[in-house]
Formats: C-alpha cells, structure tokens, sequence
C-alpha cells in the first residue's frame, strides 16, 4: 500500500486521475475537424489526432486563416485576406479582424482613403466639426475625406465620427471615393448610390436590409470586389435590399416572379457603355 505524506498529495492524484465532469474542450477559432478513424489516417491528412477520454479528435489550423477569429469558413474570408495583404484594413492588437463589428463613420473613411488615396494631393481647406477631436488617430482620414468630398458634415456642424455607417450613407461614401458617376433619375437620394455598387456586383448578400449597419467584414467584400473587379458574385440590388427583411434566404426575400438579373442589366443599358466598370 503506498502511504500519503500529505492531504496535498491526495489531492494532486485525485486531479490527474478523475475525468472532468463536462470531458470538454477548447479549440481556437480558426481550428479544421477532419474525418479519421486512427492516428495514422489523422497524420496521412497532416492533422494532429488527440484522445480525450471516450472522444477521439483529428484537427489541424486552417491554413488560409489572416487573423484569430477569421478562417476560410467565415463568408467573407477572402475579402478580409485582400484587404490585408494589400494594407487597406489592418487588424486588433490582439491578432483580430472582428469581422462581425459594426464600422463606424471614421473607419470607414480611413478604409477609403487606404484603397483609394495612398498619395494624396495636398489639400489648404481646413474642416472643423464640433465633434470630432485635433489630434485623433482619424485627423488625416477626415481632412482627406473632407477635401476630396467623400464625406460632409451635418447640418449642425458635426461628424459623428462613432455612427455606425448604414448601408444609403456608406454607398454614397463610397461612390464617391471611387468617383463613380450618379446617373439614376430618382427623387430619393441615396438609390443612385446603391445602384453604382449593385451593378459591379459590391453589395454583398450578407447585408440584412437597407437599414443595416455595415460590419467590417462586409466593408472588406464590398472593397475587395470594386478594387479585384469581380462583378460575378452574388450581390444584393436596390429592389431585393428594400425587400429583405432581415433573413440571409435569397428565396425569402426575393419574389419568384421577380428577375434581378434582368433588373441589372436594364439598368446598366440606362447608364450607357461609357459607364460601365470604368474602375
């Protein structure tokens, strides 16, 4: 019989030797399950194979992974990969994206200024608003803005530098970042803004309605397809924008009897060829 020396002793064997009540464990975000009966098929499919009481698990990193919490499941993963390599967005101290993290006006604009605006022409106006402050982080990207009128103020003389962007203001910010022309006929402001991202596919269908605020993660799709010219993605249009009402099912927000595709491409044939993707 082995004797105890001590109560702490007891206790250590009593931690190492009994199962945790909830046999659970933790996996990193960006953390692939494969499919493996053994070690040696885990292995043959570079992952790593663990056994964890009656659970046995093959896991590997996921390979495409840009930040901790975005890997190649994320919908807008690729997006989030361009805008980093090509130093529009970059991420948190932490190692994040936070892709899911409502953009507010100030980092949007920095956003544009990054994809568009690398060398800037200097700029004498000054712009003063009663809400923002001097020497902030965003000093730069509001003068730029500014001057380059992507963005104005309010009529009380604010910014509003912390408002999350919603889908109208930001199609406009960024229609005119990209210097897209305004060519819709519309008594309502911001459809010729919309319609300039639809018709190069930029809206992407993660967007819930017309009333949303964009995430970062859909800032980064919406920049990717207008700097990578992929027009042939799903994308939302004015029409299916007013119709969502706050489901992802294209089926649930979209009439049957109602032809986005054709909805496009009278609209393209309104603007006239010498509209068309001129970025």
């Amino acid at each position: 019989m082995i004797k105890m020396k001590n109560k702490k002793t007891i206790a250590l064997l009593f931690t190492l030797c009994v199962p945790t009540l909830t046999h659970a464990l933790s996996f990193a975000p960006d953390t692939i399950f494969l499919t493996a009966n053994n070690k040696s098929e885990c292995s043959a499919m570079g992952g790593t194979f663990m056994e964890w009481y009656d659970e046995t698990y093959c896991t590997k990193e996921d390979e495409l992974s840009v930040f901790m919490d975005v890997n190649q499941r994320h919908a807008h993963s690729e997006a989030i990969a361009y805008v980093k390599s090509n130093g529009i967005v970059s991420g948190y101290a932490d190692g994040t994206f936070r892709p899911n993290q409502i953009v507010n006006r100030v980092e949007l604009l920095k956003i544009l200024v990054e994809a568009e605006y690398r060398q800037t022409p200097e700029c004498k106006r000054a712009f003063s608003y009663t809400d923002t402050i001097p020497e902030a982080w965003y000093k730069r990207y509001v003068q730029v803005s500014s001057c380059l009128d992507i963005v104005g103020g309010y009529p009380d003389g604010s910014l509003k530098p912390d408002q999350g962007v919603s889908v109208t203001e930001a199609s406009k910010m960024i229609s005119n970042a990209f210097q897209f022309e305004n060519n819709t006929k519309s008594d309502v402001w911001y459809e010729g803004f919309i319609n300039n991202l639809a018709i190069r596919g930029a809206l992407p269908t993660t967007i819930e309605n017309i009333e949303s605020a964009l995430t970062r993660g859909q800032v980064a799709e919406i920049i990717y397809r207008l700097k990578s010219g992929k027009t042939k993605l799903a994308t939302h249009t004015l029409t299916s924008l007013r119709l969502a009402g706050g489901t992802l099912d294209s089926s649930a927000i979209i009439p049957e009897d109602l032809d986005l595709n054709a909805e496009l491409d009278a609209f393209m044939e309104e603007m006239g060829d010498d509209e068309m993707m001129d970025n």
